[in-house]
């Protein structure tokens, strides 16, 4: 038998969350940590397999481990994800913008919609207003490569609920 990148990768990547749940429970580190192993690991799996790629490795892992601390701001960013992504498709449609600078140009929206809500809200914390632009530059991305996404969105909804069940399981707060 053949040893394949993917099967080494696959291994090596079994083994480190092994290894990062062993240390959670010996060590007591916080299990936050444990979430985003899972949420590393899922993300990956779902890339090998599918070529499914929305939110990249940490960003949807990064906002469901936020939703655990506030569901209110959880809501309002995914609600900054599809407002992102709207603008992103018009634009994209509209002028010939894409890639590098669209991503951009995501990240940017991202940021102003986060910094509105938080004049609105005033609880909204800075250090994740770009991670609903990286969602919403990735669905777009895998609606205009693939062309497929209810593909996309079924598998985003799979990955937030099976990190919202280990949260649940590991008892994040």
């Amino acid at each position: 038998m053949v040893r394949t990148k993917t099967n080494i990768h696959l291994k090596v990547m079994v083994i480190t969350t092994l290894l990062i749940t062993t240390l959670v429970i010996i060590m007591k580190l916080p299990r936050e940590l444990l979430l985003l192993t899972v949420g590393i690991v899922m993300s990956m799996l779902l890339y090998e397999k599918y070529r499914y790629r929305v939110g990249g490795i940490l960003a949807l892992t990064l906002l469901v481990l936020y939703g655990f601390s506030s569901l209110k701001i959880a809501f309002w960013l995914f609600l900054i994800v599809i407002i992102n992504w709207l603008v992103l498709e018009g634009v994209f449609k509209k002028t010939i913008v894409y890639g590098r600078r669209l991503f951009f140009m995501s990240c940017l929206i991202s940021i102003a919609l986060t910094f509105m809500l938080y004049l609105i809200i005033d609880q909204m914390p800075v250090y994740i207003t770009v991670i609903p632009g990286i969602i919403a530059y990735n669905l777009h991305y895998e609606k205009n490569a693939n062309g497929n996404l209810s593909k996309s969105i079924k598998l985003l909804l799979l990955h937030i609920l099976v990190l919202v069940i280990v949260g649940v399981i590991l008892g994040v707060s």
